[in-house]
């Protein structure tokens, strides 16, 4: 878990953005996406909220089938009762 830091990498806007969703829609995770960049995907426990954003990145440099690949796990991820929704 990280604490959200101004040029951390993912910009805030967007860490801020799941966060108020999430907290409308009484989920305790919300997952972002981005295109592959130069940062490790992420994990942000927003203090006092109880909600934990992933910030996940995907290679789209990858052929077809191996981009599907990473999507496929990506979804896997995300299901409800996966550990890394808690």
């Amino acid at each position: 878990m990280q604490v959200l830091r101004s040029g951390s990498g993912y910009p805030n806007a967007d860490v801020y953005r799941a966060l108020a969703y999430a907290t409308a829609l009484g989920l305790p995770d919300a997952h972002l996406v981005y295109a592959r960049g130069n940062e490790p995907v992420s994990s942000y426990l927003i203090r006092g909220s109880g909600v934990r954003v992933h910030a996940h990145a995907l290679d789209l440099s990858l052929p077809p089938a191996d981009l599907l690949h990473q999507i496929n796990g990506l979804a896997r991820l995300v299901l409800p009762g996966n550990a890394l929704n808690r």
